[in-house]
């Protein structure tokens, strides 16, 4: 469903192209009522742009104004969920991203809602606004709200009593019926159990650290005293747990969960370098993505107070270093991990985040993903240095599939070498 014009014949271009048969377009809003409204657009023939309803207001308001400037109106029609109900099929799936519409959309859909059970991923977060009301409206058709673990394809149940992350855009709502499907397939977890400290945690802690491939880099912490802190230790083997598949979820995302709790305490009474970057490390994969943007600004804060001696076992601040091999440059290696989780981690998009100095450094290091270059050069072209595309994005790798729209010269505001 899209009622801005320009977009939904993107999108119905893209399908044909695609030949994607299974697809249909609607060209309209979904609302409370089924007629006609007022869409206000900002910034349509851009890949940037926002539309609401004015009749709901949505994100009408001075940082939406002062980001977009001026917006257009048009009239377009609009259509309810409920009066999909039996034209539509049974849907397993539902995204909606309205702009803080989403309540609107509900009240226009109960008898939609009841008759059906789908996964349902909503917008909780438009702008800096948390709309925590649509929690409790889901909750009163008999939906509850989850919220995905990081990166991982998991659910786990949001917390009522605790605060959403900063990050924190969708969440998930499901009815008991499709919960039960979704744990069956290790998808989700309806509950999270207490966790119990692990027998032998250092034992578990040092195993897991030796066995990780970048290990024989770090030959002064695997040749020296097994001693180490049982908070870090329990940490470490929680973390080694929730890692392990084949364990019961449920008890791997309690593990996490403790993991990330233990770690945070200690990197606040005895932090270091080690245990930031774990932390950092369990922060993400846990979905605490502020947590770990935090602990990493606090490391390159006392960059210049303290020395990187790594003297603890550890996990690399980004997952993708798991498999890197440190070669010779163990601490390059090390410093690149952090530098670059924080570029992921600290803004949803580099459109929004802007410039970064450390970019440039950690390109200049062997270790940094061709996602970093991009990054760095998308940023110049934005900054209208008229950047030269590196040879080695020119050429398609693993993490870099569009090799050929780089060598063609037709990313805007760079250029080919020579």
């Amino acid at each position: 469903f899209e009622p801005v014009a320009n977009h939904a014949q993107r999108i119905s271009d893209g399908v044909e192209r695609s030949e994607f048969k299974h697809v249909t377009v609607h060209r309209c809003a979904v609302a409370a009522v089924v007629g006609e409204m007022t869409l206000k657009i900002a910034g349509d023939d851009g890949d940037d742009s926002m539309a609401f309803l004015d009749e709901y207001g949505g994100v009408d308001t001075p940082s939406a104004h002062e980001q977009y400037g001026a917006f257009t109106r048009t009239t377009v029609q609009t259509t309810t969920l409920d009066s999909l109900v039996g034209q539509i099929g049974m849907p397993r799936f539902i995204k909606i991203d309205a702009e803080g519409e989403e309540a609107h959309i509900l009240a226009g859909g109960a008898a939609f809602f009841a008759r059906h059970s789908p996964l349902v991923m909503f917008e909780v977060k438009a702008g800096s606004t948390v709309n925590t009301g649509l929690q409790d409206a889901f909750a009163e058709m008999g939906y509850a709200v989850y919220r995905q673990h990081g990166d991982a394809p998991i659910l786990v149940p949001v917390d009522p009593t605790a605060s959403l992350d900063e990050f924190e855009l969708n969440l998930f709502a499901a009815k008991p019926d499709r919960a039960a499907q979704l744990a069956a397939e290790n998808l989700l977890t309806p509950s999270i159990p207490e966790w119990p400290a692990l027998a032998e945690p250092r034992h578990i802690a040092w195993d897991t650290f030796c066995a990780l491939p970048f290990a024989g880099a770090f030959a002064t912490i695997t040749a020296g005293s097994r001693e180490l802190d049982r908070t870090y230790a329990d940490a470490l083997a929680a973390f080694a747990y929730w890692r392990d598949t084949a364990a019961p979820l449920p008890d791997r995302c309690a593990a996490l969960q403790a993991s990330f709790r233990l770690l945070g305490g200690l990197c606040q009474t005895a932090p270091n370098s080690a245990r930031q970057s774990t932390y950092a490390r369990v922060a993400w994969e846990a979905g605490e993505r502020a947590a770990c943007v935090v602990a990493l600004q606090a490391f390159f804060a006392e960059a210049g107070t303290r020395s990187f001696a790594i003297t603890e076992p550890f996990w690399p601040a980004c997952p993708r270093y798991d498999a890197v091999n440190p070669a010779d440059r163990p601490m390059d290696w090390f410093l690149s991990a952090m530098m670059e989780q924080l570029e992921r981690a600290r803004a949803h998009s580099t459109l929004f985040g802007g410039e970064s100095s450390a970019l440039d450094w950690l390109c200049d290091r062997p270790f940094a993903s061709a996602e970093m270059e991009r990054r760095r050069i998308l940023l110049a072209a934005k900054a209208g240095k008229n950047p030269v595309v590196p040879d080695h994005l020119r050429h398609p790798a693993a993490d870099h599939l569009n090799a050929e729209l780089w060598a063609s010269g037709q990313i805007p505001g760079t250029r080919l070498a020579g």
